[in-house]
Formats: structure tokens, sequence, C-alpha cells
């Protein structure tokens, strides 16, 4: 393993907006609040910010892979949950570069992990293009039930894309 995998920390947020501005590249025709033109405008205030805040909610956390030397974000996972809920949504985003080196799944143990470890958490969702089957299949593989299909849940290129809704329940939390 080229890469090491660990909780976001205040002191990564230069590499952070920067992955963070690759990945809204590779996707400039997602209209997203990670979409290009917001991401530039994020300052490393507001990103600061927004990982002491979610390092303060119980079912929150924010994950990074670096490359093995730390010099660079390779991927990353966002675990949100609100306040007093037993739900926490993730996220989910590694380098195109990155992508088939197992870096994704790694960050999505650490977070399932993680998230079972927590006692509030009795569940984590999350949505995915229903065209990624990579994804869906990587999910699958983790134990993610499908739950909902959302037909029209992003306009891109002249069509609608439809969204999948998965969950992955915890039978107990210990």
């Amino acid at each position: 393993m080229n890469y090491i995998i660990r909780a976001t920390r205040v002191e990564d947020v230069v590499q952070l907006r920067a992955f963070n501005i690759r990945w809204a590249a590779e996707y400039p025709h997602i209209d997203t609040p990670d979409a290009p033109d917001i991401v530039e405008r994020k300052s490393l205030e507001n990103l600061k910010q927004m990982i002491a805040t979610l390092g303060t909610r119980p079912n929150s956390r924010h994950m990074v892979a670096f490359t093995a030397d730390e010099e660079q974000i390779i991927g990353m996972v966002v675990l949100r949950g609100e306040l007093e809920t037993q739900d926490t949504t993730v996220g989910l985003y590694v380098d195109h570069a990155w992508r088939s080196a197992g870096v994704g799944q790694a960050l999505m143990e650490h977070a399932i992990q993680w998230a079972r470890d927590v006692e509030t958490i009795q569940h984590i969702t999350l949505h995915v293009y229903e065209s990624n089957t990579v994804a869906v299949q990587l999910y699958e593989k983790l134990g993610f039930l499908h739950e909902k299909r959302h037909d029209r849940a992003y306009y891109q290129n002249g069509q609608y894309i439809a969204m999948l809704q998965m969950r992955l329940p915890f039978e107990t939390n210990n």
C-alpha cells in the first residue's frame, strides 16, 4: 500500500483545497456544491471551519488518503450526520489517477469501521450515480443495500441522470 489513511487535520487544508479543485475540474458538468467555480471560491478558512465542525459532531468524520510521503491527498471520505440522528451520509472521492488501486475501498472500510464504533450510528446512507457501476459494485461488496432510485436526480449534457440511494444497516454497534 503506497498511501496512508487518517483523519483530516486542520493543517491539511492547503492539500485538501488542491484535491477539491482537481476533483471538481474532473467533473465540470456536475452542478453541485463542489463545482469548480464554487470550490475555487472556498477559502482555506472555510475548509478549516468545516473540518473543525465535523470534528465536534459525534456522528461525523472527515478522512483523507495521502500518498505515502504525505505530499498529496489522493482521496477522501466524508461522513456527515445531523445532530441527534442515527444516520450518517457518506461521500467518497478518489483522484482519477488512483482509481482501481484500492484507495476507495480502503477509505470506505475505514469509514465503516469508524461508524460501527460510534454507538449512536445505526446505518450509513449514500447516493451514487446509477451509471457508476464500479462504485455500485464496491458498495454492494461492502454490504450496502439498494434503498431507492431517483430517476431524475441530475440533469447534465442534455439528459437526466438516475441516482441510487444505498444504505448499510448495522445490526449491532459494538
